[in-house]
């Protein structure tokens, strides 16, 4: 039986592009699109048919609504979405969708128009029909009668239309562009450009001043009333108006979308994410942020006993139940001999056999239960672990250049592509019982080691493997480019999935849960 989506739990705190067609605010966040109306109310949150969760641009062309995202564009025709084409758009105009190499290409399915401005394109505006693009190296270009090339110091952040000109935001400052390519600086620092400036600092700026501020920076604004303005931000969408400031972006959302590991912790669900810390689900179902975290960048998180673990880009995080936190970091000469400590601050995975283990970017520890660390760090090979498994006495470690190192419990040893695997840069490592492992690699797919040697499960879809998870006799395998299950035979990329890259998998209770770059996922299995 096919694996089929439960529920998608996504978060919309990040607000890439806005869009006002004069009754309804569009905003292309980070967990799909949200349809607002001038008032604040909530009109619908819509994913479905999207090529993925996060969207990254949005507009009108062609008299429909156009999401952008890095796998494509679509367009929603009858409240719904379809698939336009899959490359990554950056910007939509109302003469088609534009892609980060400059290929306009319009609703209709017309030939794609060139508008390359010599690097990457961060945004494009359309003037009068005349297009303007900003690039990510300070080009803005005005495809007008006559080409404008101007080079600006610094990123374009956003490009915003003004009556006869494009308002730009830059990493460096600001600046006002007429059509004839003519540049007046602003004497504001903006990352948001649009009827207001808005600043890193969470600073509206108007031609009199500075007449709000949020408590993240500004991105983008638009006015959807005389006196209202709305502003998209990374931690959500604020309304500005006469009443005061509100945040519209619902609460009780999960944490982020690029989900690195999942647990459950005395009862609740936690996940963690790649920027945005960890949080656990409430019993309601809502999600609550995990408080005192020394870094928001959390690679791996555990369930130990009572204890929360996370593995963090700032050390060790040891989490209590009442919300206290410990965190164990890099060993120095002033450390007290025997005492715990990292080789390196970045904690890369977490897993429990008979020990605890612990990975750092030198080398794995083993933690027993008495709470005594030992530090291999000479014997694996490589300085990029990137993930660990256990199970029994046993401990299997990838790393990015020299294959897999296997604890067997009493000695190590070493694999790569001189003694049995096809590569060296190992993605993910499974154990699968007694002396046998499976291991994911960069680009040759999965292979089993059965005690003795290593053999390949041919057929995997995509051969770039995130994430390995044995369960009941089969093994999932999360890559760059879906989910698959193995059952003798790979099955085809389980459908639905908010984002195809799989960095997390847990199973539990006839159930799978599923960490993407986009979102999290419930499915059957």
């Amino acid at each position: 039986m096919s694996a089929t989506v439960l529920q998608l739990m996504l978060s919309t705190a990040q607000v890439n592009d806005l869009h006002w067609d004069g009754g309804t605010l569009w905003a292309a966040t980070g967990g799909g699109v949200e349809i607002w109306d001038a008032d604040g109310e909530r009109l619908g949150h819509e994913v479905d048919g999207l090529p993925r969760a996060a969207v990254l641009s949005i507009g009108e062309s062609g008299g429909h609504i156009v999401a952008g995202t890095e796998a494509g564009a679509a367009v929603r025709e009858n409240g719904r979405w379809q698939l336009l084409n899959d490359v990554p758009t950056v910007a939509i105009l109302p003469e088609g969708a534009l892609s980060r190499d400059g290929w306009l290409h319009p609703i209709d399915g017309g030939s794609p128009a060139d508008f390359r401005s010599g690097g990457p394109i961060a945004d494009a505006v359309s003037v009068d029909g005349i297009i303007v693009t900003g690039t990510l190296t300070g080009t803005v270009q005005v495809f007008g009668e006559r080409l404008h090339t101007i080079q600006l110091p610094g990123t374009v952040m956003d490009l915003s239309a003004t009556d006869g000109g494009v308002r730009v935001a830059l990493s460096t400052g600001a600046v006002e562009i007429s059509l004839d390519g003519a540049v007046r600086r602003q004497p504001v620092a903006a990352t948001g450009a649009g009827p207001l400036w808005g600043t890193a600092d969470g600073q509206l700026i108007d031609s009199d001043g500075v007449v709000g501020h949020l408590p993240a920076p500004v991105w983008q604004t638009v006015s959807v009333a005389p006196g209202v303005t709305v502003a998209g931000t990374p931690d959500g969408l604020y309304r500005l108006g006469p009443e005061g400031l509100d945040r519209l972006t619902p609460a009780g959302q999960i944490c982020g979308n690029f989900i690195t590991g999942l647990t459950r912790w005395r009862g609740a669900l936690v996940a963690s994410t790649f920027q945005d810390g960890a949080c656990v689900q409430a019993e309601d179902g809502t999600w609550e942020p995990l408080e005192g975290l020394p870094s928001t960048m959390i690679n791996a998180v555990l369930a130990d006993g009572d204890d929360l673990l996370l593995a963090s880009s700032a050390g060790l995080v040891r989490m209590a139940p009442d919300g206290s936190v410990g965190v164990t970091g890099v060993e120095t000469a002033e450390t007290p001999r025997r005492a715990p400590g990292l080789h390196h601050p970045s904690v890369t995975s977490l897993a429990r056999g008979e020990k605890l283990w612990i990975t750092d970017l030198a080398g794995p520890i083993a933690v027993d239960s008495r709470g005594r660390w030992r530090r291999y760090r000479y014997h694996v090979w490589s300085t990029s672990n990137q993930r660990i498994s256990a199970c029994g006495p046993e401990a299997w470690v990838a790393t990015e250049d020299a294959g897999v190192s296997w604890f067997d419990g009493v000695q190590w040893q070493h694999f790569d592509a001189l003694t049995g695997l096809p590569d060296d840069w190992i993605m993910a490592v499974a154990c699968d019982g007694r002396r046998a492992g499976f291991a994911g690699t960069y680009q040759d797919g999965v292979w089993r080691f059965d005690g003795s040697a290593w053999t390949e499960l041919a057929g995997l879809p995509d051969p770039w493997v995130l994430s390995l998870l044995p369960d009941a006799g089969s093994l999932w395998a999360g890559t760059m480019g879906g989910l698959y299950r193995w059952d003798g035979q790979w099955s085809a990329a389980v459908p639905g999935l908010p984002d195809p890259r799989v960095h997390a998998l847990r199973a539990e209770d006839g159930v799978l849960w599923v960490g993407t770059e986009s979102g999290l996922a419930q499915i059957t299995n």
